[in-house]
């Protein structure tokens, strides 16, 4: 009885919609638990639904040396053929971004630890590039459909975990295949 008032009154409870998608000719897959998702914001003090799904997926690539999270968070059910078609090509690139990453992340922390006064005692034993890479690890490429840079054809972010920063861990901002900017953008 109770169920049938709520949804009268609210309507039919949410039923999620999961999907994949296979980006060929990769062999990545995107899965969705919910294609039917909402996200609600707030705007000038109103609340406002938005569609938004989440398509996440891991693959080796050589843009980083080894395996690549995606997460792609999109307005529609599914991505766009333009995201799909990023995605390819970073999974596709046959050049490592890997040394210039973690020489942006050095600079980041170093800058934070000189010029801040942040201090990383027990997360690292001494002060050193490779030190600094061997506690950054996950690397995932973040696409987000509302962020898009119009007149780029390769904008994205990759985000690290790190135990220098366990809470919000360290973002990397790639443009055209450049290394562009670095710190916590997400």
């Amino acid at each position: 009885m109770f169920n049938r008032l709520r949804s009268a009154i609210f309507g039919e409870p949410h039923q999620a919609a999961p999907a994949s998608i296979v980006v060929e000719p990769t062999e990545l897959v995107l899965s969705c638990a919910d294609t039917n998702a909402t996200l609600t914001v707030k705007v000038n003090g109103q609340r406002i639904a938005c569609p938004h799904t989440e398509w996440v997926g891991q693959i080796g690539c050589r843009i980083f040396d080894g395996q690549l999270g995606f997460q792609l968070l999109v307005e529609a059910c599914r991505p766009s053929k333009s995201e799909l078609d990023l995605v390819r090509r970073i999974v596709a690139y046959e050049h490592s971004l890997k040394g210039e990453a973690l020489d942006a992340i050095f600079a980041y922390f170093d800058d934070l630890r000189r010029n801040h006064g942040v201090d990383f005692p027990e997360a690292i034993g001494g002060w050193s590039r490779d030190q600094v890479a061997d506690l950054v690890h996950s690397p995932c490429c973040f696409i987000d459909d509302l962020s898009d840079d119009v007149n780029s054809k390769a904008c994205f972010i990759i985000s690290f975990s790190t135990d220098l920063d366990e809470e919000h861990g360290v973002d990397v901002l790639v443009n055209d295949w450049q290394v562009v900017d670095c710190g916590c953008l997400v």
